[in-house]
């Protein structure tokens, strides 16, 4: 056996940090991980659909609509139909939502990408290249074990 960490015990430790990141932002803001990923983009754009918004939180679209549910419930997030087009939804950050991301809390990624500006470009490459292959690896080995239904990506 190697004394040399695998790469399975690097993935623990990275899904560690993001449950204990997750944890605080829920106990410290009364957010989930998601919400705060729907929120953060939703002040990126001031509004946007669904579908757009499920990509951002990397949900499935049903379960953004729960999470954008709950978020209104809040009073941090509103749908808006447009007056041309009824049928079309988007979502957008009311001033309470606005407000909660102006006091707090700090974007997970957004720290990581301060700790990533520390590397050389080189260095930011390379980190890139692999994760994504990881996460490809990763998502070909659970979308083979996992029925579409449950990952939120079945065809509609």
């Amino acid at each position: 056996m190697s004394s040399e960490p695998s790469a399975f015990e690097a993935l623990r430790r990275i899904t560690r940090a993001a449950d204990l990141y997750s944890r605080w932002l829920l106990r410290e803001h009364r957010l989930t991980a998601p919400q705060h990923a729907i929120l953060t983009e939703l002040a990126r754009h001031r509004e946007a659909p669904v579908g757009v918004l499920a990509k951002a939180a990397f949900v499935g679209p049903p379960t953004a609509t729960g999470i954008i549910d709950r978020l209104e419930r809040q009073g941090l997030v509103e749908r808006v139909r447009r007056t041309l087009d009824r049928r079309q939804v988007f979502v957008a950050l009311t001033p309470a939502g606005q407000q909660l991301l102006d006091r707090g809390p700090p974007a997970l990624s957004d720290q990581f990408e301060a700790q990533l500006g520390q590397l050389s470009d080189s260095e930011r490459q390379q980190v890139s290249a692999v994760l994504q292959r990881v996460a490809g690896l990763l998502e070909a080995a659970m979308l083979s074990e996992v029925p579409a239904a449950e990952t939120g990506d079945a065809p509609l």
